[in-house]
Parts: structure tokens; C-alpha cells; sequence
């Protein structure tokens, strides 16, 4: 239960037999503000540089706890700081967004949010493959940002896996 002493969605799925586990990158998405509840694994990627994300660390050990669990049901939950200043993103994604000569303090800040979007996006498509071909099918996407595009979803009844079942997609992006 969460600290209110609410069932969380977590909570309630395990109780129904799903295999429940949280990746997160801590701050106020930590087990110390009730975020565990429910949880079979909640495991937080802690960056000393509070706000920098640890995309792959977190997404890696998401992706194996879920091939460990393949054809169980699965109730997974993310949680990353990748696209939050300070932009760090890495040289492939940088070399993609270059600032102009003589740009502004913003101007560049903009080109980096741009490439830590890009790299994310990346990111969140292999970790779809990854799931895809485990046949996963219920995901759930939520964005505190508001201006992240989720190009990288296939059509409804298309899939990026062969013979992989496509996911519902449950996403909300704020407006």
C-alpha cells in the first residue's frame, strides 16, 4: 500500500498473479516516498549528478529482470531522468543536434534537450523490441515533460518484432 495507505496499481496486480518490479533513478520516485509498495523488485540507479539520467544502467536491468520472467505475466514500471538538465547526451546523438557558431547559452541548452530527446527515443525503442519479443501485451507510457513525441510506437496492429503480438498502448502525455 502506498504511504496513504491506498492499494497502488502494483498492489493490486500482484495480488492477481503478475510478477510486479521498479526501475527507477530515485529522487521522488524512491521506495523512502512509498514508491516500493506492491513491488516484488524496486531497485533505484542513484546518480551522484542529481537530475542526470542513467537510461541504459536502468533500462538494462529492466530488460533482464523481464527476460528472466518471459512468459509470466509482468507488471514493469520506469522511471528515468534521461532528458533533465544537465544535457548530457551521448556524442552520436550531440554530433546530431550541433549548436549554431555563435549561439546562445539557450540556444545550445535547446540543441542538447533536442539530442537527450533523440537518444531517449532510441532508447525506448529497443527496450519495446526487447519487450515485444517477449510478448508483452499491456504498456502503459507516461511523460512529466510535455513536449516528448513518442514517434517511435508502431501503428495499432503493427509490431517492430516478427510474429510478436503489438502491445496496447495506455499513454499519457500531459497537455
Amino acid at each position: 500500500k502506498s504511504t496513504r495507505g491506498m492499494p497502488t496499481l502494483a498492489d493490486h496486480l500482484r495480488r492477481h498473479g503478475y510478477r510486479t518490479a521498479a526501475f527507477t533513478e530515485g529522487g521522488y520516485v524512491s521506495a523512502s516516498y512509498g514508491f516500493a509498495s506492491g513491488f516484488d523488485v524496486f531497485v533505484e540507479t542513484k546518480n551522484p549528478d542529481v537530475g542526470s539520467g542513467e537510461i541504459d544502467k536502468t533500462f538494462a536491468k529492466a530488460e533482464e529482470w523481464a527476460r528472466s520472467h518471459a512468459g509470466e505475466p509482468l507488471f514493469l514500471f520506469l522511471h528515468t531522468y534521461e532528458v533533465h538538465s544537465p544535457y548530457k547526451p551521448p556524442a552520436p546523438y550531440r554530433d546530431r543536434f550541433p549548436a549554431a557558431p555563435g549561439a546562445s547559452q539557450i540556444e545550445i541548452e535547446s540543441t542538447r534537450y533536442d539530442a537527450e530527446i533523440a537518444y531517449t527515443d532510441a532508447r525506448l525503442a529497443k527496450l519495446l523490441e526487447t519487450l515485444g519479443a517477449l510478448d508483452i501485451n499491456l504498456l502503459g507510457i507516461t511523460s512529466a515533460p510535455t513536449n516528448i513525441v513518442l514517434d517511435l510506437i508502431p501503428e495499432p496492429g503493427a509490431s517492430r518484432v516478427p510474429d510478436a503480438k503489438p502491445p496496447t498502448l495506455l499513454a499519457s502525455l500531459p497537455a
